[in-house]
């Protein structure tokens, strides 16, 4: 048998839009729309926490202002650390505390330096700790006698206790009709005395519940699938019934703890993370810097299956035509994938779950990383055959999703990062006896003995680190690209099926078609612009100035030099996949 055990967030509905406005008067200094102050880490915050996967039903703001949603980004700091043989260990949970600890710098704060925009933990299954938890009945007297393999974590609404067990029966019922058993639910123990008043205005109640797997015939693997789709249905239900209820995460092999925190509070914050039984071979860890992204318990990071550091801008792919073999014709319950609601970041990860999960062709994760950010292949004079024509198909199904971004990842069964083409956001990383470490800078680890460290290295752009927990062992880049772009008839399936414009018989020119195509860039202009800002400061401007732009606030800021396809066309295309938009129509 296996189990599964996840935590819920739930929010009040009492903590929407029209609150805040009525409020922000009278809390100045806590409180600010994000289109009138700028944002710099450690020491200036104000955002409010928005939280959801809902759309329409969460407490979201809508257009307003100068407030654009869709103009949303974020950037962050990244650690990891995992046993290469596979061994949990209580240093491993410590360690990547103090990682996250020692990169608080890269997390956002502000005028409320107690609300953090965000700090998360995912590891393993602690099975040890969840078996105690489970044999003190803390899940009900009907998992007591029960051998507890697997859990994971779901958020619920605080300040709606009604709706709670009607969720949650929802949930339950689901469960059993997907042929799954809901064996009870934990409230987690937690300390918020030291949240800030912004974080503890939104703060969740949340719960654990754990999920059992009776049927025989459901490996491991498919199980997992069982519960992206059980989270998905149930996800969609509740948010239509309930006001913000958020399913953390539902996993049979990790589990993540986040919340709007800073990093410092993650630990006093969950009380399952002090307890000294609670071990993990791996462990990843994010502190989130909300650039221009309302902070929210949902939103922080790690998700699902990785964290990231980076700015992106969401890639909206195709769901009509989804199809997943696996799932059949129950694949629209996976939909829908994207959502404007959720964060890139989270967009991202939805995106390679549906890959990896709801492949029937067994898609691993590294093979989703590498369709999503692939190495610069087009003009790579010295790349592979095969890896060529993997890159190639795979770029007629997907977009790159390019950042700048490091992004790192796991499933229990591997663990690794990735840097973009670019790579504008490296990352450094250390090898030990029997621990691999990687984070967004070095120095996160006071005390690592120099003798324990085999070799220093970078994560280089377009390159993967990988481990491989199932082997024990380091896969090398070249390796893991080798084993994908082999493992298909990528090239087989391009000859076959791929229909090139020079196979094909030109138009006649006409010229109303003509006139119609030089309308769309001779009769438009468009200004001139350039990166940064060149005007000079309003005390010695010539121009009139509003009285906001006399005043100017020191933050920290991260630019990305400018880059053109011409001068960086190594790793840049300009092509663009797929149908014309419709103003290019004429």
């Amino acid at each position: 048998m296996a189990h599964n055990l996840t935590s819920v967030f739930w929010w009040s509905p009492l903590q929407g839009p029209s609150s805040f406005l009525n409020r922000k008067y009278h809390d100045a200094a806590s409180t600010r729309l994000s289109a009138l102050a700028p944002r710099r880490s450690n020491g200036v915050r104000g955002f409010r926490s928005i939280p959801g996967e809902g759309a329409d039903k969460r407490a979201i703001f809508q257009q307003k202002g100068l407030y654009r949603q869709i103009e949303e980004k974020d950037s962050c700091g990244v650690g990891m650390i995992a046993s290469l043989k596979k061994k949990p260990s209580r240093s491993t949970v410590v360690q990547a505390n103090e990682m996250l600890g020692r990169m608080s710098h890269r997390g956002g704060c502000g005028c409320d330096p107690a609300s953090g925009d965000g700090a998360g933990m995912l590891v393993a299954l602690p099975h040890e700790f969840v078996q105690r938890v489970t044999t003190d009945g803390e899940f009900g007297a009907t998992a007591k006698l029960l051998s507890l393999e697997k859990e994971n974590n779901v958020f619920f609404n605080k300040n709606a206790p009604n709706d709670i067990p009607l969720a949650k029966k929802t949930f339950d019922d689901m469960a059993e009709a997907m042929g799954l058993k809901v064996v009870g639910w934990r409230a987690m123990p937690t300390t918020s005395n030291t949240l800030g008043a912004t974080s503890l205005a939104l703060e969740p109640h949340v719960e654990q519940v754990m999920v059992l797997n009776e049927n025989p015939n459901l490996s491991g693997d498919d199980f997992e699938k069982e519960l992206l789709r059980l989270r998905n249905v149930v996800t969609s239900v509740n948010e239509k019934k309930f006001s913000d209820f958020y399913v953390n995460s539902l996993k049979n092999r990790t589990i993540t703890y986040k919340g709007q925190l800073t990093p410092e509070q993650l630990f006093e914050y969950y009380d399952d993370l002090s307890a000294k039984d609670f071990t993990s071979y791996v462990a990843l860890v994010h502190s989130r810097f909300s650039t221009n992204t309302f902070p929210s318990w949902d939103r922080a990071q790690p998700n699902r299956i990785m964290p990231q550091r980076r700015d992106q801008h969401s890639t909206w792919q195709q769901e009509l035509d989804l199809h997943s073999s696996y799932f059949g014709n129950r694949t629209s319950d996976l939909l829908p994938v994207c959502s404007d609601s959720k964060s890139d970041s989270g967009n991202f990860d939805a995106v390679l779950e549906i890959l990896t999960k709801a492949s029937s062709c067994n898609r691993s994760l590294p093979e989703g990383m590498m369709m999503m950010i692939p190495a610069a292949w087009q003009n790579d004079p010295l790349i592979d055959a095969h890896k060529k024509d993997m890159y190639k198909y795979q770029s007629l199904l997907m977009e790159p999703w390019d950042g700048p971004a490091m992004m790192a990842f796991t499933d229990g069964k591997t663990i690794g990062a990735t840097l973009d083409r670019n790579g504008l956001r490296p990352s450094r990383y250390y090898v030990t006896k029997d621990h691999v470490l990687l984070s967004s800078e070095i120095g996160v680890l006071e005390h690592l003995p120099e003798k324990d460290i085999k070799y220093k290295r970078r994560l280089e752009p377009g390159k993967m680190f990988l481990v491989d927990f199932e082997r024990g062992m380091i896969v090398s880049d070249d390796e893991v690209k080798k084993s994908v772009s082999e493992s298909r008839p990528f090239k087989k399936w391009l000859d076959e099926n791929l229909v090139s414009l020079a196979e094909l018989t030109a138009a006649k020119k006409d010229a109303s078609t003509e006139l119609k195509r030089r309308r769309n860039y001779a009769e438009l202009n468009r200004r001139l612009n350039i990166m940064g800002n060149d005007a000079p400061l309003a005390v010695l401007s010539e121009q009139p100035k509003l009285p906001f732009e006399y005043f100017k606030q020191l933050f920290a800021q991260v630019t990305n030099p400018p880059i053109d396809p011409i001068r960086e066309e190594l790793v840049m295309s300009l092509m663009c996949p797929g149908r014309k938009c419709p103003g290019c129509h004429g």
